[in-house]
């Protein structure tokens, strides 16, 4: 008798965990700002990241997240459609996001001699990078993924987020231009959920039958 309960517990199990499956969703969220600043510490609104000689830039980039899920998030980056990114062939660029301590309202606003806004955008907590090679070109798009420290700064954050990003090249004549002339940036939340859906006629059947087997069995063993 226990053998037969032990076949129908198995049955069961089967029959209704056949749908759950993990699946992915995604949000979008369009950029609220950015620009940057170069070596002289001026600002342009412009989101070009370069090292060309001696002329230094790093750039910022602001997303309004009110309103968004920041729960749960699996994966993030950010994309970029890009009007021309420049790096000499044999050589790579390396760019690298970072946190940003800069009031939000001083990192937007226009100005010159902001010498401590330029330091603050490629330095501190990093956020992530990306290594290209043998870039030259118009029309590139670029992602740069979030690690894990990226990641759990987008979850705790509030209202307006910004990180800054800086460039490196190995090429000795620092000619290197990431984000040139902007059109759209975007970044990309990725998370992942477990669902399992409503199980199927034939499976429900299945159940309906295997339970009503068991109440049989169970007072025909009582009388």
């Amino acid at each position: 008798m226990r053998g037969i309960f032990n076949k129908l517990a198995i049955t069961l199990a089967m029959a209704t965990s056949f749908g759950a499956h993990a699946a992915t969703t995604t949000t979008e969220v369009l950029s609220y700002n950015y620009g940057n600043y170069t070596f002289f510490g001026e600002f342009n609104s412009d989101a070009y990241t370069a090292n060309v000689a001696s002329r230094l830039v790093n750039n910022f980039f602001v997303f309004d997240l009110t309103g968004v899920n920041l729960q749960n998030i699996e994966s993030a980056h950010l994309w970029v459609d890009n009007n021309y990114a420049e790096l000499r062939p044999g050589y790579s660029m390396t760019y690298t996001m970072y946190d940003v301590v800069t009031p939000l309202n001083v990192l937007m606003e226009s100005g010159t001699s902001k010498f401590s806004v330029f330091k603050d955008l490629q330095q501190g907590v990093k956020y992530g990078s990306r290594t290209l090679n043998n870039l030259d070109g118009f029309d590139t798009d670029f992602t740069v993924d979030f690690d894990a420290t990226g990641i759990a700064a987008i979850s705790n954050a509030n209202g307006l987020w910004a990180f800054g990003g800086a460039l490196v090249t190995n090429d000795p004549s620092n000619q290197a231009m990431m984000f040139g002339d902007v059109y759209t940036a975007k970044l990309v939340l990725n998370y992942s959920t477990v669902t399992t859906p409503v199980p199927e006629a034939d499976s429900s059947a299945m159940i309906l039958a295997g339970l009503g087997l068991m109440g049989f069995i169970s007072r025909r063993r009582y009388r």
